[in-house]
């Protein structure tokens, strides 16, 4: 079996020497997009869940603050 020399890193020019067998990286790329893509969703699905956690712990200290304000009024007018 005589080995060919091929551009190491040429654009899609990878050949694997064991059985002359070629890799074909577009095709592998485009089989791994599904993945890529079930990926996404999960980062999106983590996200969301963060901001929609983050957003409701905001949100809960604005009837604090309400009480809060109103409790100042209410003892400020007394002095």
């Amino acid at each position: 079996m005589t080995l060919k020399s091929h551009a190491p890193f040429g654009k899609y020019n990878f050949h694997s020497q064991i059985g002359g067998t070629r890799l074909d990286f577009p095709r592998v790329r485009k089989g791994m997009k599904k993945y890529w893509h079930v990926i996404g969703i999960g980062i999106q699905n983590n996200l969301t869940y963060r901001v929609n956690d983050l957003a409701r712990t905001l949100f809960s200290f604005i009837p604090l603050f309400a009480m809060l304000s109103l409790w100042r009024t209410i003892y400020a007018e007394k002095e």
